[in-house]
């Protein structure tokens, strides 16, 4: 049997090398945002490059404060026909306007893999009162014009810290912030189609977002997670922050 020493107050989560989540099928990227950059950037699925910085994301106590089209995280994620987004975080800016309204997870804005309009897939600020969970998919049968079929309660309150979850596929977004016990969906006729710039952390790729985010955590999957699958994961990581940051989420 070896000696394992550890000291008092070391970061040793910093120095992780994997993470083990409740729900791992599909899973693509898992980011825990907090206490520095070099952590941040890392993407804790096994075999999946790191982020990219951008800017000067700043460190707070359990997050990083992002700015939309400033400083944010790069990742090589492609958005797919079916995609789950997890998020911890909150919007600290006015959200008087879009230019100060928090992105979470997006690529809106980046080129269509169609002639048709792109607007991607994500998670943003929509107003003080409204997260959205948008993805693009055709709006008609002869699939010529698209929409961003977006989803999220007209109830929330985005300046308080919160699980987020977007989830979609072709029939159904649909848009849960556990935290404060909200969800709405939209059921749809016609099939997404995809943009190609890969997901941003903080950011996307269109000019009209430049509000501020706080984010604590990530987790971005392939496939529509289930309900169950989704719960567990909200279990596991609600564990975590208040353990590791005194956080309520």
């Amino acid at each position: 049997m070896g000696l394992r020493l550890t000291v008092p107050g070391a970061d040793y989560e910093s120095r992780a090398i994997g993470f083990t989540p409740a729900v791992s099928d599909g899973l693509q990227g898992v980011f825990f945002l907090n206490e520095s950059l070099e952590k941040a950037r890392r993407n804790l699925v096994v075999g999946r490059a790191a982020a990219s910085v951008f800017g000067a994301p700043e460190v707070l106590p359990g997050m990083l404060r992002m700015k939309a089209g400033a400083n944010y995280l790069q990742t090589d994620i492609q958005e797919t026909a079916e995609m789950t987004i997890l998020v911890v975080g909150k919007c600290p800016d006015t959200m008087a306007d879009n230019a100060h309204r928090g992105v979470y997870v997006s690529n809106f804005g980046s080129a269509s893999t169609t002639a048709v309009a792109s607007y991607g897939v994500g998670l943003h600020v929509e107003s003080a009162t409204r997260v959205v969970h948008t993805a693009t998919r055709y709006s008609n049968a002869e699939s010529t014009a698209g929409t961003s079929g977006a989803a999220g309660s007209s109830a929330q309150n985005p300046a308080a810290l919160a699980f987020l979850v977007g989830r979609t596929r072709d029939t159904r977004t649909e848009m849960n912030n556990l935290t404060q016990a909200l969800s709405t969906a939209g059921n749809y006729t016609f099939p997404r189609y995809l943009s190609q710039g890969a997901m941003r952390i903080g950011s996307n790729y269109a000019a009209s977002w430049q509000g501020l985010s706080d984010i604590g955590f990530v987790a971005i999957y392939n496939r529509f997670i289930t309900d169950a699958e989704r719960d567990a994961m909200y279990a596991q990581i609600k564990g975590y922050f208040s353990r590791r940051f005194s956080l309520t989420i």
